[in-house]
């Protein structure tokens, strides 16, 4: 039985906001089609309080005008918690794409949610 729209978005929302005192959300638009899970977009954004929505995190990938079937979101936070600062996100943002470019299978370590907020995660392809 899955939850209600967004429910498994934003009770991860609020994990992580409470286990960092707000966070940087490194942020990987996906699409997903047959063995394939292609990277078409990325941003970051400050997370500084729980109350982020599941409605609004949707419009705000959906602002971006292309077609996504989900995304993944690395939550960081320098030492004591809180938001990072621009250089540093940017920097982690570029080693988080460099990572999944390697394996996707690193989009488990992450926040990893379809179009309808809920959790996800890919396996490994048999090509045996």
């Amino acid at each position: 039985m899955s939850s209600s729209k967004g429910d498994e978005f934003e009770r991860w929302i609020v994990e992580q906001y409470a286990a960092s005192n707000g966070f940087t959300a490194l942020i990987l638009l996906l699409t997903l089609g047959g063995d394939k899970v292609e990277l078409i977009s990325c941003s970051y954004v400050h997370v500084i309080g729980d109350e982020v929505r599941w409605k609004d995190m949707k419009t705000m990938l959906d602002a971006s005008r292309r077609k996504w079937d989900a995304f993944a979101i690395f939550p960081e936070s320098p030492p004591g918690g809180g938001p990072l600062i621009d250089l540093v996100a940017k920097a982690r943002l570029q080693e988080r794409i460099d990572e999944v470019t390697v394996s996707r299978m690193v989009l488990n370590n992450a926040g990893f949610f379809d179009t309808r907020g809920r959790h996800i995660r890919i396996d490994p392809v048999d090509l045996h």
